[in-house]
């Protein structure tokens, strides 16, 4: 009956099976605060970027990797830590908003890279960069994926009430490394794979000194088209008609 095909199509549409799109993963690979930090020499605290002034952010992956990159396990005799640097300030800027004021800078450029290290050493010390951060201690035994940034950004709340918060994102393509190869890469319209997000969080009590930020983040990996019969409007017809 016609309207029994009709009600086949239409669960054939909710169920997916004419959609186009696959799975994403989001997170892709996700780290918690009070393993990342931020340092940016000759920022004026607690919110002023200078135009010009470098940023970096190193950390270590402790919540995990997922999708293709989940045979990373994490434990006690490896760890995973990353760099992301090459970002040049555009200089912060303050937006007022009655009572949600925030400063916004922009960062050209960006860079990351992500290490496996057999011999954990991390060690973030203090005015960075120093002796221990970024380098030797986040750079490990192997680089397992690297990439650019682009449109990276900062918000950081400057209003009474919660103003340590705030939030940084950048587009993301996926280039090289060791690990490159697991990946099913799907570049949207600006060719970009997925996306760097996180909390841009200042005040957290084991932030060490001379970081300007804490940055809860992670990085997402952009869906993909799957696959798809063709048809032809006849064959739906008929479909209908049964």
């Amino acid at each position: 009956m016609r309207h029994k095909g009709t009600a086949l199509l239409v669960a054939l549409i909710a169920a997916g099976a004419l959609s186009t799109n696959a799975q994403a993963y989001d997170p892709f690979i996700d780290w918690s605060p009070v393993e990342s930090f931020a340092f940016e020499p000759n920022f004026v605290m607690p919110h002023q970027s200078i135009a010009g002034n470098s940023l970096t952010i190193i950390g270590k992956v402790d919540n995990g990797f997922f999708g293709p990159l989940a045979g990373n396990v994490l434990g006690p005799g490896v760890e995973y830590t990353f760099i992301i640097d090459q970002l040049t300030s555009a200089g912060g800027v303050f937006f007022e908003q009655g009572n949600f004021d925030v400063w916004k800078t922009n960062y050209n450029g960006g860079a990351f890279r992500i290490y496996k290290d057999t011999t954990p050493d991390r060690a973030y010390g203090t005015n960075p960069p120093n002796g221990t951060a970024p380098s030797p201690t986040f750079d490990g035994d192997e680089l397992i994926l690297s990439g650019t940034l682009s449109n990276f950004k900062t918000v950081s709340n400057a209003y009474l009430l919660n103003n340590n918060g705030g939030s940084y994102n950048a587009d993301v393509k996926y280039t090289g490394g060791t690990q490159l190869g697991l990946l099913h890469l799907c570049p949207d319209v600006n060719g970009n794979h997925g996306k760097l997000i996180g909390v841009w969080q200042r005040g957290l009590s084991n932030t060490p000194v001379g970081y300007i930020r804490s940055c809860d983040g992670k990085f997402d990996l952009n869906e993909c088209p799957v696959p798809t019969e063709s048809s032809t409007w006849g064959r739906i017809k008929s479909l209908l008609n049964h």
